[in-house]
């Protein structure tokens, strides 16, 4: 039987899992099973077969660093903000130590937030985008890159412009701009994108040059270090899944 096209469990109704991505059509040939047992649970993993040729596209996503130590929930968010789209949050486990592994990585400022604004990624994400010290809208009709480019400045502005004195209502965040490689120059991902797969990339490397595409961000990033170092490209795809009855044997 071919591994590529082998059904996850012959007691099951044999589901086809394919992803649409941004930019591409897959097809099952483009993914083969990482976790069985994951599979049969219902929370089908895969990695993608292909290596990460095409991904030409550079995109900028924030990322949010609380500095409060018992801010568990928001250690490390990273933010997309796409023109004409609502915004992408993507609460991780990162810490600075795997930013610092991103090529490209560049320092934005530091904010205060008040406490009732850093409940949840997704209003910490709604504060810093509407920031009051300056106009955070950029644009109409900027090309992605240039949008992102624009935000990515009036947010570091306004990070620059917004003081305050930190008390117990407030909770310090760094923020950073955070390089990110695509393959549709139109957006990096759409915020309805049911998967969300990383890679990384460095060509000077002598030993291995990219990793494998995975859902898990922190993992990439710590097994990367160990088998290239630093001065990473960060890869991203991302799509939609749909199922039908299989006809492959």
């Amino acid at each position: 039987m071919d591994t590529q096209a082998r059904n996850l469990d012959s007691g099951m109704q044999n589901p086809v899992v394919s992803r649409h991505e941004e930019g591409t059509v897959a097809t099952n040939e483009d993914y083969v099973e990482n976790d069985t047992q994951e599979a049969k649970a219902g929370l089908v993993s895969y990695h993608i077969r292909r290596e990460v040729n095409g991904f030409d596209k550079q995109h900028h996503m924030l990322a949010s660093a609380s500095l409060d130590t018992g801010d568990v929930a928001n250690r490390i968010v990273l933010h997309y903000w796409a023109p004409n789209s609502a915004p992408v949050v993507m609460p991780t486990m990162l810490t600075m130590d795997h930013l610092q592994l991103i090529h490209g990585l560049q320092g934005l400022g530091s904010i205060f937030v008040p406490v009732a604004a850093s409940l949840s990624p997704a209003s910490l994400a709604d504060h810093i985008y509407n920031m009051p010290c300056s106009v955070l809208t950029a644009g109409d009709g900027l090309p992605a890159v240039d949008y992102e480019n624009d935000l990515m400045e009036k947010i570091g502005k306004a990070a620059a412009e917004c003081t305050a004195t930190r008390d117990h209502h407030m909770i310090p965040f760094s923020l950073y701009r955070l390089p990110v490689w695509g393959r549709n120059e139109h957006h990096l991902l759409r915020h309805n994108s049911s998967f969300k797969l990383w890679n990384w990339h460095k060509p000077e490397s002598p030993y291995q040059k990219e990793g494998i595409w995975t859902d898990d961000l922190q993992t990439l990033l710590t097994s990367a270090e160990k088998i290239a170092g630093g001065n990473l490209r960060l890869f991203l795809r991302g799509g939609n899944l749909t199922s039908g009855a299989s006809t492959r044997a």
